[in-house]
Order: structure tokens, then sequence, then C-alpha cells
């Protein structure tokens, strides 16, 4: 079972979420490199070849630095794309954020002069008391603001996204102890899950519905329960339950793909 520590970072308001508790990130890295060697011997040299670009053991450090459990939730859509928030649980942060520096380096030691617009940058300032590092790419609008809070690396598409986060788990309304979200949660389910899935339909829904010509879908659509779905781990199995109805989950599905086809044929006209 999971903590449910990241998962206290996620607004109740969320449109999607998600949180999963593994094993260490390590453990899994090592297991991951010995079935892909086993399939494919060369895997072994690649690997030994970007470990040389991006500094010897750089995967190694990096999956130690990283704790167990991460979550994420998409909040809202902006002129500059998604607004998104992360959660996950760090054992040093140093590492992680010196793990990152490489990769920028690398990355952008790789582009060309006339690839130049493409660089990624990192800056780092102090608000409060707190260190924020921003990494952006010279030709997005969007980039990766990330802070750290008790133990866990906590990420937005802004600041203002990852500072809301880290108050909702300081006293905020998160997700998980809402009451929509407990009243979904299966009798089956424990309560604190190894991993879930979470979309608010009603407000994906009418982001999506206001999209429709017909009061009708509108109408439909926000009257939809959300959904949840969780996930209990053992060693040799994965149980998922849910108190969404698979007929309802079906329609939702078959709904979102009638208005995109809408917009598509409206487009083309």
């Amino acid at each position: 079972s999971g903590s449910n520590g990241a998962a206290e970072f996620l607004p109740a308001d969320a449109l999607f979420a998600s949180y999963v508790s593994m094993r260490e990130p390590n453990q899994l890295f090592q297991e991951f490199t010995a079935v892909v060697t086993k399939q494919d011997p060369s895997f072994e040299a690649d690997l030994a070849e970007v470990n040389q670009k991006l500094g010897p053991g750089f995967f190694e450090d990096l999956t130690m630095a990283l704790g167990t459990e991460a979550a994420f939730a998409l909040n809202g859509l902006s002129m500059n794309g998604p607004v998104w928030t992360m959660a996950a649980l760090v054992y040093n942060p140093t590492v992680v954020d010196n793990s990152i520096r490489r990769l920028v380096e690398a990355v952008n030691a790789e582009l060309s002069l006339e690839e130049q617009d493409k660089r990624l940058v990192l800056t780092q300032e102090t608000v409060n008391g707190r260190v924020w590092n921003t990494m952006k790419s010279r030709g997005l609008p969007f980039g990766i603001t990330w802070t750290y809070d008790r133990g866990y690396l906590v990420a937005g598409s802004d600041r203002a996204s990852a500072e809301r986060a880290i108050a909702t788990r300081n006293g905020g309304s998160p997700l998980v102890w809402s009451h929509d979200f407990l009243a979904q949660l299966p009798s089956s389910a424990a309560i604190h899950p190894s991993a879930f899935a979470w979309l608010n339909t009603k407000g994906a829904f009418e982001l999506l519905a206001t999209f429709s010509p017909s009061q009708t879908v509108k109408d439909l659509l926000a009257s939809r329960d959300p959904a949840l779905i969780v996930f209990d781990g053992t060693e040799n199995q994965i149980h998922a339950a849910s108190r969404a109805r698979l007929s309802g989950m079906i329609m939702d599905a078959m709904l979102l793909q009638s208005l995109t086809g809408a917009g598509q044929s409206r487009t083309v006209q």
C-alpha cells in the first residue's frame, strides 16, 4: 500500500489525477536493464554510451535518489498550455538537481548551430526563503518549475501551480480527503491504495462541452459522476476496483469521441 503522501499535494478540483506507489526506482531500473539486455545484448553498450555522455553512473545515481511514490494532476488549460502539478518522493534533492543539470548540458551540446533556438535554459530564484528551479526551452512558451517540500519534489507548469500544491498539503483541500473522492472509493479497496486514477468528469467534460453545439450533450456531460479506479498490488497480482459502471465509462468515451469528431467536421467545413 502507498502512504498517499504524494497524493496529498493534489487539489480537490483536479480534472485528472493519478498516483502510484512502487518498488525502489533503482531496483526497478536494475530489473528493467537485466530484462532488456537479455532480449537485446546491444542495450548494455547503448546504455554505456548514454552514461558516457551524461556522466558515469548517471542513471544509477538518479534512480537511487528517487523515492517510491509519485502523483500527478491536470488542473486546467491556459494560453501557455496545460496547467499541471506533480509530486514525487525524493531521497537526495542535490543529486536530482545535478542530474537535471547534466541532462540539460548534454542535450544542449547535441544541438547544431541552426537549432540553438531549442536550447534548454535552467534558472534559479529564491522566493520567501524557498529555492525554485525552472527549466524552459527557448522556443516554447511553457516550462517546468520545481522545488522541494518535506522530502518531496513538487513541480508544476508554473510556480503558482507548485505553490498551490504545497499549500494544499499544508492545510488546503487535498483530493484524497475530499467527499467526492471518498464517495467513489470502492469498499474492497484499501484506504491507501497502491495506485489510483481519478477523472473529475464534471470539470473535464464541462470544459469539453463548451465545444459542443448541443445543449443535450452539454447537460449529459455535466451530469456524469466522477470516475475513480484504485489498484492494490501484491507480489504476484494487481487488483483493480471501481464504483464507476463500465457502461458509464463507455458512454463517456463515446461522447468524447463524438465531440472530437464534431470538432473535426466543423474544421473541415
